[in-house]
């Protein structure tokens, strides 16, 4: 078996978990947010599910702290009962007006969240999917968000092209130790800057500074690196430090 037919089998198994495990209630929704025809190609919803079983106490002592065995205390139900089962990954759905199942995509992770992003041009609707790949060690390792666009009637990630390499890739958005970002204002258009530090070549510290920004719908990423290091202590830099 080829690497291309285990990974679309592997994909397919895990689809076909996950769909039993929402037919058996062993997800719940997380957010649901209405779509149209006029903004998104269809009449019908954009879905998060999540394990039932990761709610309150449980949620709030995993987000952000590590996977369930590093942040879970061993005497706890909940880590005896993930132990036996472990919690299953979170499901972003694309459904029609009468809810069934147009596409869907399994997570990598248990824990999700999704939001609108308010700052979205006019008639297009975008969505932030926030995926906690957070790591007890490590600076490196966090919520990780990407851009979620559903136009057409289909559901896909935004997409920069880099300015530089001409290399087109999905937006992704890494809150840790040495990384963070933020959405300028909706009057200064679709932009949003991010910043992360890491060890150059010569073994010391320089930071990239990135401008995400939008033009007719087309994202376009372009870095500026500096010497030095950023921390998620320090303020944010200033606008001007970015290209």
């Amino acid at each position: 078996m080829t690497s291309v037919a285990r990974f679309i089998l592997v994909q397919t198994i895990a689809v076909a978990l996950a769909g039993a495990a929402r037919a058996e209630g062993a997800y719940r929704v997380e957010a649901r947010y209405p779509l149209t025809s006029r903004a998104n190609g269809l009449d019908g919803l954009l879905v998060l599910e999540t394990d039932a079983r990761l709610r309150g106490a449980t949620w709030g002592s995993i987000w952000g702290k590590g996977p369930w065995l590093e942040s879970l205390a061993p005497e706890s139900d909940a880590y005896r009962e993930f132990s036996v089962a472990p919690p299953r990954n979170a499901v972003l759905s694309l459904r029609g007006a009468d809810g069934k199942v147009i596409s869907q995509r399994v997570l990598s992770v248990p824990l999700a969240k999704l939001e609108t992003w308010s700052g979205a041009a006019p008639g297009k609707a975008l969505f932030l999917l926030i995926e906690d790949r957070s790591s007890s060690a490590g600076s490196y390792s966090g919520p990780v968000t990407s851009i979620i666009s559903v136009s057409n009637g289909r559901m896909a990630e935004v997409e920069a092209r880099d300015e530089k390499s001409q290399a087109v890739e999905p937006i992704r958005l890494l809150q840790s130790l040495k990384s963070t970002w933020r959405i300028l204002p909706k009057s200064q258009g679709q932009v949003i800057l991010a910043v992360t530090s890491r060890l150059g070549q010569d073994g010391k510290f320089e930071t990239e500074h990135i401008r995400y920004s939008a033009r007719g719908g087309v994202w376009t990423k372009r870095t500026r690196v500096a010497p030095g290091v950023w921390e998620s202590g320090d303020a944010f830099p200033p606008t001007s430090s970015f290209p």
